[in-house]
């Protein structure tokens, strides 16, 4: 589609066609540029608005960006701008006349690609590579005194692989998908929860600083660990056979030789 707009806030006409794809009525979008881009995400717009300003500046040039629009339901659209400035005599006046495509459904596989290598394919939960650099800043931030020194703790299940070999990998995953849930319910915002693989959970825990809380918080991942999870009409419980979990943790402030001793027991594993 093709977009007409002047950089001297004199205004913007927009094509039809991305007034429907946004659901707004026709012309909607045919006003003033200052107007125009409060149909921007907030995160564009001063960047946008720089970018026409620097055209204005050197009197022409080409601009070429990536933009949200907000749509009538409160959602948003990827656009890709290429555009030129044309000639003008008006030294005060700049006129952009551009392509515009939509490449929102691009940006949405580009993040979850992003996401797909961070992450735990089953659980959706940090993976290995997103846990050891959350560790480290974490670390960070703690040397700057921005936030507590981190605790890590580790949870694996005893007697896993028997379980998957005998009554299967669904109710292994099944398993799986149950505690990252029961863990992920005990965090705060600010803590981390990992599967680093197989059976092996790990948690950052920020939230707490001091030993006491942070033993009787093992204590509560223990507890809620221990509750029987249901499946294919049968309680099995992680505190008794076939299943058991442990936790380990560290505490009293992970340093960096700390964390880079984690990063080398990861990788053995």
């Amino acid at each position: 589609m093709r977009l007409h707009g002047r950089a001297d806030g004199g205004g913007a006409c927009a094509p039809l066609q991305l007034e429907m794809e946004l659901g707004l009525d026709p012309s909607s979008l045919n006003v003033p540029v200052d107007e125009f881009l409060q149909h921007m995400h907030n995160s564009d717009r001063e960047r946008f608005r720089l970018m026409l300003w620097s055209l204005q500046e050197n009197q022409g040039g080409e601009l070429q960006t990536e933009f949200r629009l907000k749509r009538q339901d409160g959602s948003y659209l990827w656009y890709e701008l290429r555009a030129r400035a044309a000639p003008s005599d008006n030294t005060r006046l700049l006129r952009c006349v551009g392509l515009m495509r939509d490449i929102t459904s691009l940006k949405r596989s580009h993040e979850r690609l992003m996401h797909d290598a961070v992450h735990d394919s089953l659980t959706s939960l940090p993976n290995r590579e997103l846990f050891l650099d959350r560790l480290q800043g974490a670390i960070t931030r703690a040397r700057e005194g921005q936030m507590n020194r981190p605790t890590v703790m580790f949870i694996d299940i005893d007697r896993f692989k028997q379980v998957n070999d005998s009554v299967g990998m669904a109710v292994g995953d099944s398993i799986l998908l149950t505690t990252a849930r029961r863990l992920a319910r005990l965090l705060k915002p600010q803590d981390t929860l990992a599967r680093l693989q197989g059976d092996l959970f790990a948690l950052i825990v920020t939230s707490e600083s001091e030993p006491a809380r942070i033993v009787a918080f093992a204590e509560t991942l223990r507890r809620t660990l221990r509750a029987p999870i249901a499946f294919n009409r049968t309680m099995k419980s992680l505190s008794s056979p076939p299943v058991s979990a442990n936790c380990g943790s560290k505490w009293g402030g992970v340093s960096r030789s700390s964390a880079r001793r984690v990063t080398r027991m990861l990788a053995e594993l």
